[in-house]
């Protein structure tokens, strides 16, 4: 594991430590689609959290990424996902289905620290895009 992922683990750890004793007691009440869509949101951020640090820290370092630079028409895992329950959530909480949904305080942060573990672990995955026209010959 490297030092920036230690890191990043220690932050998760700290920040639900510090949000349960914050919140403690609280209870939260929201739309479904609005629950959805600020998990979404909290998915885009961690992502966009990481991505500014690391090329603020390759900046001050005075180097660019390591590695030969990769050309493929791909997506990233961690956007594509976010960005995928965030238009789910929208749309249910814009048309209204759903319902309400009350979580307390330990849930609403036990789901928090679940998508943030989450986004570290599919952080590294993209997804390929490319047309094949007969997919039977795809292997897997």
């Amino acid at each position: 594991m490297k030092r920036a992922e230690a890191v990043e683990l220690g932050v998760i750890v700290i920040a639900g430590a510090t949000c349960a004793l914050a919140l403690r007691g609280r209870a939260f009440e929201m739309a479904l689609g609005g629950w959805i869509a600020y998990g979404a949101i909290l998915l885009l951020a961690q992502g966009l959290v990481r991505d500014l640090l690391g090329v603020a820290t390759r900046r001050l370092a005075g180097r660019r990424a390591g590695g030969d630079r990769i050309r493929m028409k791909c997506l990233c895992a961690e956007s594509s996902v976010g960005l995928l329950f965030g238009l789910v959530g929208l749309t249910l909480f814009f048309v209204g289905l759903g319902g309400s949904v009350r979580l307390g305080a330990g849930q609403a942060i036990g789901i928090g620290v679940a998508i943030l573990f989450v986004g570290f672990v599919i952080k590294n995955y993209v997804i390929t895009v490319r047309r094949v026209a007969d997919h039977s010959l795809i292997d897997v």
